[in-house]
């Protein structure tokens, strides 16, 4: 069975404006640590999730719904093809 997407379904019906949820994905140990402080300082986003590797990617977008993946090129170009196909 499919879920839902609440937070997004509930805000179209009502026009409100929804906080933007962001997933980071980098396989750098200090921009994790230090992208999600600096996003986080605006009040409207919030770093729902974060990854190391494109089949986390996957797994990580469809577990979270983020409205926003921030991706690593070097991620994308190893690894998301592949983990697509997995979770699929």
């Amino acid at each position: 069975m499919r879920r839902e997407r609440p937070l997004i379904h509930a805000a179209l019906s009502t026009g409100e404006v929804v906080s933007k949820r962001i997933l980071l994905a980098n396989d750098n140990e200090c921009v994790l640590r230090a992208v999600p402080a600096s996003l986080e300082s605006n009040p409207d986003w919030t770093v729902c999730g974060e990854a190391v590797d494109g089949v986390e990617v996957v797994a990580k977008a469809k577990e979270l719904y983020p409205g926003l993946i921030i991706l690593d090129l070097a991620i994308a170009a190893y690894g998301c093809t592949e983990g697509s196909q997995r979770n699929s």
